[in-house]
């Protein structure tokens, strides 16, 4: 028989776990750009099904560290219809606190200045008539959660391409459509995005 200290603490325990391994958190992206501006990438973020207390994080690229959580502005959290709590865990990495999982989290990338003639190629880039987004630089995702079903929402004006890792690419020639395209978090941080209004499909 298990002593009834040892059955609360083993309790105690199981009840601690339930939410974070149960949890299968859905992400919906909207990712919109500033008319005029081409200096800043908008993202709505909308997490549902997540526990109350969850980690957000700007990734890390392995090779080089540009460090874009920098560049993150106009935060605005809310739990739906109820208040929401955003702290500091560290420098890239944020935590959530919202009533039962359900969170939206709106926020902007204002892009640095660089010369556009020695630009490196993975650096997001946005102009009037179209532009290149590195994922690693523009989604906050859930690192507790790398597999968590994500939907993203382009919301361009132009034709865009996602291209998915393994040789997949989805186009979007209306340039505010719903992707088709299911994935999850760790796929979406490798699946670089290209949309202009000189797109032919």
């Amino acid at each position: 028989m298990i002593p009834a200290g040892l059955r609360a603490i083993a309790l105690v325990g199981a009840l601690s776990l339930t939410a974070s391994h149960r949890a299968n958190p859905h992400i919906y992206y909207t990712v919109s750009f500033e008319p005029g501006d081409p200096s800043s990438v908008r993202v709505h973020m909308q997490i549902e099904g997540a526990p109350r207390s969850v980690r957000l994080a700007m990734a890390v690229h392995p090779e080089y560290d540009d460090r874009y959580w920098r560049y993150i502005t106009d935060w605005r959290v809310d739990g739906m219809d109820r208040r929401a709590l955003l702290a500091v865990d560290r420098d890239n990495v944020w935590r959530v606190i919202s009533h039962a999982g359900y969170t939206n989290v709106d926020y902007r990338i204002q892009l640095p200045r660089e010369n556009p003639t020695s630009r490196p190629v993975w650096h997001s880039s946005v102009r009037v008539d179209g532009g290149s987004i590195n994922p690693i630089d523009t989604f906050l995702y859930l690192p507790d959660f790398p597999h968590a079903d994500v939907r993203i929402r382009l919301v361009t004006g132009a034709p865009a391409v996602w291209d998915i890792p393994g040789g997949h690419s989805i186009a979007v020639d209306d340039g505010t459509a719903w992707q088709d395209f299911s994935t999850d978090g760790a796929t979406l941080l490798d699946s670089p995005l290209l949309y202009s209004s000189n797109l032919r499909f």
